[in-house]
């Protein structure tokens, strides 16, 4: 978001609140986190995950900063049980790979994971018995007519796709 303040990016796209009040925010979609394994994980044929059952798994994380609406703080920190962590990758593709080839599990929101679900690539699971939500917006700074634009006309696919996935 730091690039639409400077203006070398019209639009961002993110998870969670407003970064910074210099920029206008339009709420897009909401999209559940889910946990993601190899079809062959003996947590694959789980519904339902808890942080007792991730506790000591092979875990491939996005970040190791808990985040107040994440994994570590509604999972996790709660049932004072974590997984043994194995690699960091700021990169969802990435990370999905390498559970796909059996070097770990993750947790991502389920639109980056969608396709390799429907193939059968890595199995998802819900987290918790309520699921983790992540609210999804677009970021424009209010002074730009054409980034503004952009940002909801993003609104109005959303509103018609449900998502971007």
């Amino acid at each position: 978001t730091s690039r639409v303040e400077s203006g070398s990016l019209d639009v961002a796209i993110a998870p969670g609140d407003r970064p910074s009040a210099q920029l206008e925010d339009r709420f897009l979609f909401d999209d559940e986190l889910v946990f993601i394994a190899p079809p062959n994980h003996p947590l694959a044929s789980k519904t339902v995950i808890t942080g007792p059952d991730i506790e000591g798994v092979d875990f491939i994380t996005y970040t190791r900063t808990p985040e107040p609406d994440r994994e570590f703080a509604r999972l996790f920190r709660p049932s004072n049980t974590y997984p043994s962590w194995v690699e960091t990758i700021e990169l969802p593709e990435a990370i999905v790979e390498m559970v796909a080839a059996g070097l770990g599990t993750s947790v991502l929101a389920r639109w980056a994971v969608e396709n390799s679900i429907v193939q059968k690539r890595v199995s998802a699971s819900r987290l918790g018995e309520e699921g983790i939500t992540i609210p999804w917006h677009a970021f424009n700074r209010p002074d730009d007519d054409d980034s503004r634009a952009i940002a909801e006309q993003l609104v109005e696919w959303c509103a018609q796709h449900g998502s971007l996935a």
